[in-house]
């Protein structure tokens, strides 16, 4: 029953609860369960990522780097994709690698941009395994390793990655 589970999650959001802030904003934001609205959702994000929440300042960073539901601002989204980085969420790590990696709301930086992917990969974010199996490949911030790079694709792949799966193809010619 997605209402009840929605508005529980409102219950525990409007009590302080960053858990239910970050659950009840992603409800919204999708409209899962409720009408969608992406303005309320956002505002909910931001409150469970003010409180330290990772997946809260990851979404709420999102929300400002595609301007969903806020106005755009890849600055200050990228700063909130850091702090969740920090904390060890994936996918900060991952959309901050990117990020650096090709300068977008940050000065460019393909050297941190790699490590951050390399973390994510390594906690096994299928993204993460193939930008960093891409850095690989093509030398971009690091040394140039083959073997490493199809390594990394095809841990990318057994999750799924269609982008890691071409490059496979790619390299296996």
């Amino acid at each position: 029953n997605q209402q009840e589970g929605v508005a529980w999650y409102k219950k525990a959001a409007e009590q302080g609860n960053a858990n239910g802030q970050c659950f009840y904003g992603w409800c919204l934001h999708n409209g899962a369960g409720v009408p969608q609205n992406q303005q309320e959702g956002a505002a909910w994000y931001k409150k469970a990522a003010e409180q330290g929440h990772a997946a809260g300042q990851f979404n709420y960073g999102w929300c400002l780097h595609n301007g969903a539901g806020v106005e755009k601002n890849q600055q200050e989204g990228v700063a909130w994709y850091k702090k969740a980085a920090e904390q060890g969420n994936a996918n900060g790590q991952c959309f901050y690698g990117w990020c650096l990696h090709n300068g977008a709301g940050v000065p460019q930086n393909q050297q941190e941009g790699a490590a951050w992917y390399k973390k994510a990969a390594e906690q096994g974010h299928a993204d993460g395994q193939f930008n960093y199996g891409w850095c690989l490949e093509y030398g971009a911030g690091m040394k140039q390793n083959i073997s490493a790079a199809i390594s990394w694709y095809q841990k990318a792949a057994k999750q799924g990655s269609q982008k890691a799966k071409k490059a496979l193809k790619r390299l296996n010619r």
